[in-house]
């Protein structure tokens, strides 16, 4: 009996104490830019930053409203999540201060989560942008010499969608999603600046 109980006790605690064992890199600053999807990929270009993290490279982003031809009715509603987020190119990475090979390193696909919006009603207006909330669906899981597997944890941001208008109709130009978290040295400095600021205000009420 007691053989079986801890069996089940370890079969519980591995998967945590394996995702405690990965390495996990925190992204202070994140930009992904993506045009229509043609068919063939390859429309999309990224930039992630964090303390010893900077990563840039190419991939690309499916979405059935971001396919070259799709077209919008005045007044229609859209979400703007984008099912797939593929990093096929890695330009230059580094993770943790250690530069690290873009031929022996990949990093995985995810989906970006993202809120609904409306068109204008008005059909002659021109160019139209919107700015909804998104964030990426969990961890970016990733691999290389260095470091087997690790994640890259993204902060939620805002996607800015970008739409051209013809013939009555929209269609999709660009999207861009941006993010950013203040450093925890950021933090501080804004913090003591704050408190510095606070008692002066006192100072001068007494």
């Amino acid at each position: 009996m007691k053989r079986l109980l801890w069996v089940l006790v370890l079969f519980v605690i591995s998967p945590a104490v394996y995702a405690d064992s990965i390495p996990v890199f925190n992204i202070t600053s994140a930009t992904l830019l993506f045009t229509v999807n043609s068919g063939s990929g390859d429309n999309a270009s990224f930039g992630l930053s964090g303390p010893g993290t900077v990563i840039f490279g190419e991939g690309s982003a499916g979405c059935d409203w971001c396919f070259a031809g799709t077209s919008f009715q005045p007044g229609q509603s859209l979400n703007g999540s984008v099912p797939f987020v593929g990093i096929d190119f890695i330009l230059s990475i580094q993770l943790g201060g250690q530069i690290l090979d873009v031929n022996s390193t990949t990093l995985g696909s995810t989906s970006l989560l993202a809120g609904s919006f409306l068109f204008p009603s008005d059909p002659q207006t021109t160019t139209f942008t919107v700015a909804v909330p998104a964030n990426f669906s969990g961890l970016l899981m990733g691999s290389s010499q260095a470091f087997p597997t690790f994640g890259l944890k993204i902060p939620a941001g805002k996607l800015f969608l970008t739409f051209d208008s013809s013939g009555g109709q929209f269609f999709f130009s660009q999207g861009v999603y941006f993010a950013t978290t203040p450093e925890p040295g950021t933090l501080i400095m804004v913090g003591s600046g704050l408190l510095a600021m606070g008692t002066l205000v006192y100072r001068r009420r007494c």
